[in-house]
């Protein structure tokens, strides 16, 4: 029962993570997260949240539940800065970058430490995050750019390192290929503020623009042969924003940047909100032309990765 339980706490917080405010479970798992205590009128039904027609306010379900023996601690969250104002403006311009001459890796380090050090990106930092630069092969054919950091990035100060991350880690395996042999960044280099320590909130245009001369230059060193965007806001980043622009009819097809072919994909998060045999299928046949455009080898069973069994 203990293991089991561990799992639903671990649920919980992954789902509160992600921005989930309200759940719906029945009142036999409710009575097990938050059992009655043996006090007076129950202490008060042992405070247990009620559900209602909305759901049970994970918040009050995580923090009233009793945690079984050897249960998970909960995740560290990015604790915002305590400042007058939370959302400082953004340059209209973006860095003007000068790389210096050297190999790729030279070059790279010195764009990393460029970033590091930016000033307008570390105004926007939690106090315990970090900025993400990105890494993986200095010379790799693809590039797989991402919105922007998610918590436990930023606590990491590397990209896709959290859920979304390992299901990217399994989809580059699926592909014949190995996580240091592609590289992997976002196109903003900090995790965009908002005022709770959970939930998203996708980076905004004039983040993207600021942002924007790093991908390049990064582009620009590791010369990658494809780049694949996942998501609308990397769409965004790259060909400005648009707002009459689906991405349905942009998604899985291909576009041009600074003469990189593009190859525009859901975001792995996107994937695991909506875990459909179809929608894997979409994405797949995505990663499948990015393999063909690179000439790796395509195997009938990589050829049939989620296709309706027969």
């Amino acid at each position: 029962m203990s293991s089991n339980l561990n799992a639903v706490y671990e649920e919980l917080r992954r789902l509160q993570k992600e921005g989930v405010d309200r759940i719906y479970i029945d009142d036999q798992t409710s009575s097990l997260l938050v059992p009655a205590k043996s006090t007076p009128v129950a202490a008060e039904a042992s405070k247990a949240p009620q559900p209602t027609s909305e759901g049970i306010n994970l918040k009050d379900l995580i923090d009233q539940s009793e945690p079984p023996t050897g249960a998970m601690k909960a995740e560290p969250v990015l604790k915002p800065k305590e400042k007058s104002s939370p959302f400082k403006p953004i340059p209209a311009e973006g860095p003007i970058l000068e790389i210096p001459a050297g190999d790729a890796a030279e070059r790279l380090q010195w764009l990393r430490e460029t970033v590091l050090n930016c000033s307008i990106c570390k105004e926007h930092l939690s106090d315990n995050g970090q900025l993400v630069f990105g890494e993986g092969a200095v010379d790799a054919d693809i590039l797989i750019c991402g919105d922007a950091p998610s918590t436990d990035d930023a606590l990491a100060g590397r990209p896709f390192v959290d859920n979304s991350g390992q299901l990217l880690t399994k989809i580059i395996t699926a592909m014949g290929l190995k996580r240091e042999s592609v590289y992997l960044t976002t196109a903003l280099k900090w995790r965009p503020e908002h005022e709770t320590p959970y939930g998203y909130r996708p980076p905004n245009s004039a983040e993207l623009n600021f942002c924007l001369p790093y991908l390049r230059a990064q582009l620009e060193i590791i010369q990658p042969k494809v780049i694949i965007a996942l998501g609308r806001a990397v769409v965004n980043a790259l060909f400005s924003e648009d707002e009459a622009r689906k991405f349905g009819a942009l998604r899985g097809n291909w576009k041009t940047f600074e003469g990189v072919p593009v190859m525009v994909t859901f975001n792995p998060a996107y994937l695991l909100q909506n875990d459909t045999l179809k929608t894997k299928r979409m994405a797949w046949e995505d990663l499948l032309q990015v393999m063909e455009k690179l000439d790796l080898p395509i195997s009938e069973k990589q050829r049939a990765f989620f296709l309706p069994k027969q």
